[in-house]
């Protein structure tokens, strides 16, 4: 495979990233990472590991903790009420042992407004679809979405993190 042509776009999973000369990560930015040549390729893979493992996101209750410890999609789940929440897929709650092993296979990932900064997520409905759609702020161009039963997120922008976004809650 060979090297993405510059400000082209490239997509892993469901997550899409358009490169741009200034927001792509430098060799020494994750050179204690990888050996030998440092390719575009390898930048891209990093950057979108980056932006899943802070931003994606589930609606509450869409997932259930399966016995092997992977998380499987909720058979019972219909969908959530418009101002439903959201759940951070890559962080999840210490196990409570108060709780019964049925509770913590289902509340088991850590809310997404606990992983950001406060604000750092903005939620609305859609009014002409009734889907509640996600907006990061943290990532600028990651959105997520649900309506019903049925959910996803992607995102598209230029690969750069917000730092300010502390400043503009504030």
């Amino acid at each position: 495979a060979g090297a993405l042509p510059r400000g082209g776009a490239a997509c892993a999973s469901l997550t899409c990233i358009c490169l741009t000369p200034h927001a792509t990560p430098t060799a020494g930015d994750i050179a204690h990472v990888l050996q030998g040549e440092l390719r575009e390729e390898h930048l891209l893979v990093y950057m979108v590991q980056q932006i899943e493992s802070d931003a994606a996101v589930a609606p509450t209750g869409a997932l259930v903790l399966h016995p092997s410890g992977g998380a499987v999609p909720n058979p019972a789940f219909a969908g959530t009420p418009e101002a439903g929440g959201w759940v951070a897929l890559g962080r999840r709650k210490p196990l409570d042992p108060l709780r019964s092993a049925s509770e913590n296979r289902a509340d088991f990932l850590m809310p997404a407004e606990d992983t950001l900064p406060k604000g750092g997520l903005v939620s609305r409905v859609d009014p002409a679809t009734g889907a509640t759609i996600l907006r990061s702020l943290v990532w600028p161009g990651f959105f997520a979405f649900s309506k019903g039963a049925r959910y996803g997120y992607f995102y598209c922008g230029d690969g750069a993190k917000n730092a300010d976004v502390a400043l503009m809650l504030s």
